[in-house]
């Protein structure tokens, strides 16, 4: 077994190709149906796990946790793809991996009862200001690289629940969940979340079909790498207290779709945001290391 730090490196480096690949689409083509389609075919994917699967028998709770879990994780992925469609990359994966990574880290010692060090807790400081300078152009007009109020609302919505969804995925899987088992689960949930949710707010499921037909390569991309970055996560978060696994994998993360989409995408203001990705990823790693 390799040691918990390269699962979630490994998981890191598949999180941010599948964002790059994520992005690229969703330049072309709505949220919502973008997220339903990708959703059904990462259930599908998962299907392939099921031989490695475990089938100990769970009580009730759990399984009403796990379900819980998957419905905020689709409310989570819809909001991502709406804030990726429509802002900056190199601004919205740093957001994405700091905030969410501060408030796992105070949830985590709320919930859990995972501790840190001083020095820890002093990297958390500089790591908010490093993204509040990410999150606003320089400038200052209106809410800058954030775009519009509603964007800024999505972005703190989605650092909520995506510190909810990781402290309660580390709490299901300490409670005897084989994660393997967890990951089917939640994705055919959330697959059957989105596909509710197209039936509803849409009135059926074309825009979801066209959708897949016409980007199948690239969701199927996007699928398979998202279900390998999840194994490689899951089982970090089995090894290690999600207070640390989760800073450590936004590092790599950070940095690798901050440069990818300043170069890809001919994002603006490279130099500032790259200096202050440096800052946040020094802030985060004294969080990791920290005495």
């Amino acid at each position: 077994m390799l040691q918990w730090y390269y699962l979630v490196l490994i998981s890191s480096v598949l999180m941010g190709l599948s964002t790059i690949i994520q992005k690229q689409t969703l330049i072309k083509e709505h949220a919502s149906a973008y997220s339903a389609s990708f959703s059904v075919i990462a259930a599908i994917v998962g299907l392939f796990l099921l031989p490695f699967a475990g089938y100990e028998s769970l009580p009730l709770w759990i399984w009403a946790m796990i379900a819980l879990n998957a419905l905020l994780s689709a409310g989570t992925y819809l909001l991502n793809s709406r804030i990726f469609k429509h802002e900056s990359l190199s601004v919205a994966s740093p957001i994405f991996s700091s905030l969410p990574s501060l408030f796992t880290v105070i949830f985590a010692f709320v919930f859990l009862g995972e501790q840190l060090s001083v020095v820890q807790y002093l990297s958390i400081g500089i790591m908010v200001a490093a993204t509040y300078a990410l999150m606003f152009q320089k400038d200052r007009r209106g809410f800058g690289a954030v775009g519009k109020k509603k964007y800024v609302i999505f972005i703190f919505a989605t650092v909520i629940i995506t510190a909810i969804t990781a402290v309660q995925t580390k709490y299901i899987l300490s409670n005897g969940v084989d994660y393997i088992t967890f990951l089917i689960v939640s994705q055919a949930l959330i697959a059957v979340y989105f596909l509710i949710y197209m039936q509803l707010v849409y009135g059926g499921l074309r825009e979801t079909i066209r959708n897949l037909m016409r980007y199948k390569e690239a969701i199927i991309s996007t699928a398979v790498l998202t279900n390998m970055y999840r194994i490689f996560y899951y089982l970090g978060i089995t090894l290690a207290p999600i207070a640390l696994v989760t800073p450590l994998r936004n590092t790599a993360y950070v940095l690798m779709t901050v440069v990818s989409g300043s170069v890809m995408f001919n994002e603006k203001d490279f130099g500032r945001r790259m200096v202050l990705s440096i800052v946040l990823l020094m802030a985060l790693y004294l969080l990791v290391v920290g005495p």
